[in-house]
């Protein structure tokens, strides 16, 4: 499990499978959500984080499906294909620049897969001044997923990613990461 520096936020897509994260705000995503409403909520979660904890947010959480062979995040929906995040939505992200927002994980499955999954995560990190942290396999819940959903903890942890784990920089650079030794908005 890693643990989130907080503030941070979860925008859960209404068909990712459970659990839905839980983080200092939460939003659950409606049917269709696209790149711009999505970039909009973190516009908003980010202004509360100043207000309210006079920093801007650590980390944004994306749990959704990823498109197979990667190159798409369904944040709206696997039944929403349109809306879908790719590299011609990625410009939406450009509003989050100025904003010297901490880390972007995709928690969906093959986001970092293959070719067309690299450039979508490098042009999300580039884009939005981020640093993006994705897989390239499927994930999985798995028992932790579900025994989380007995428990009453769980807010400001994700599961551990499956596959190979890559961190995409701003500066254009990326690699393949230990997210307990390489990311600087995680608890340890």
């Amino acid at each position: 499990m890693l643990m989130l520096k907080s503030p941070s936020l979860a925008i859960n897509s209404h068909d990712a499978p459970w659990p839905r994260f839980r983080m200092w705000e939460t939003v659950d995503a409606a049917r269709g959500m696209n790149a711009p409403e999505a970039v909009n909520q973190i516009i908003r979660v980010n202004r509360l984080a100043l207000e309210y904890e006079q920093t801007q947010l650590l980390n944004v959480v994306i749990n959704c499906h990823g498109a197979d062979y990667g190159g798409a995040l369904y944040i709206g929906g696997e039944d929403s294909p349109g809306d879908r995040i790719n590299i011609s939505a990625v410009n939406a992200f450009a509003l989050l620049k100025k904003r010297n927002i901490g880390t972007i994980w995709l928690v969906a499955c093959q986001a970092a897969y293959g070719n067309m999954g690299k450039q979508l995560c490098q042009s999300l990190a580039v884009t939005s001044g981020c640093q993006v942290v994705a897989s390239d396999e499927d994930q999985d819940t798995g028992v932790w997923g579900g025994a989380r959903i007995l428990q009453a903890g769980g807010r400001g942890q994700i599961d551990e990613f499956e596959g190979d784990v890559y961190a995409f920089r701003a500066d254009g650079s990326s690699g393949k990461i230990d997210p307990h030794e390489d990311i600087y908005t995680i608890l340890e």
